[in-house]
C-alpha cells in the first residue's frame, strides 16, 4: 500500500492487458478449448515509481516510445520499478510474464 503524502503525488491506477491473442472463425468448424481470457495486471504509479504485485517479482518490465525501447529493467524483489526520471511524456509500459506481454499507455 502507498501512503499518500501531502507532498507526493497521487498515486494512479493502470490496468496492463494482455496483448496479442487468436480468432478462430466458427464457420469453418474450428472450435478449440473455450478458457477465460488472461486476467489484467493492475500496477500502481508514483511519479516514476511503478508497484505491481509481488507475484510479478523478476518479471521483465520495457519502456517504449513509438517502437524505440527506452528502459528495460526487472520488477524489483519488492515489487517496484523505478523509470528514470529523464524520461518524459506520454510511453507504452510493457511486462513480460511467460510468453505473454501485458501493456499501457502511462504519463511520466
Amino acid at each position: 500500500m502507498i501512503a499518500v503524502l501531502p507532498s507526493m503525488i497521487h498515486p494512479k491506477t493502470a490496468v496492463l492487458g494482455r496483448a496479442g491473442g487468436q480468432y478462430n472463425e466458427p464457420s469453418n468448424g474450428n472450435f478449440p478449448n473455450s478458457r477465460a481470457p488472461a486476467q489484467p495486471i493492475v500496477v500502481k504509479q508514483v511519479g516514476h515509481n511503478f508497484t505491481f504485485n509481488i507475484g510479478l517479482v523478476g518479471e521483465i518490465v520495457e519502456i517504449v516510445r513509438d517502437e524505440a525501447f527506452l528502459y528495460t529493467t526487472i520488477v524489483g524483489d519488492n515489487g517496484c520499478v523505478d523509470i528514470p526520471t529523464d524520461i518524459l511524456g506520454e510511453v507504452e509500459l510493457r511486462l513480460y510474464r511467460g510468453n505473454m506481454m501485458y501493456h499501457a499507455i502511462v504519463e511520466l
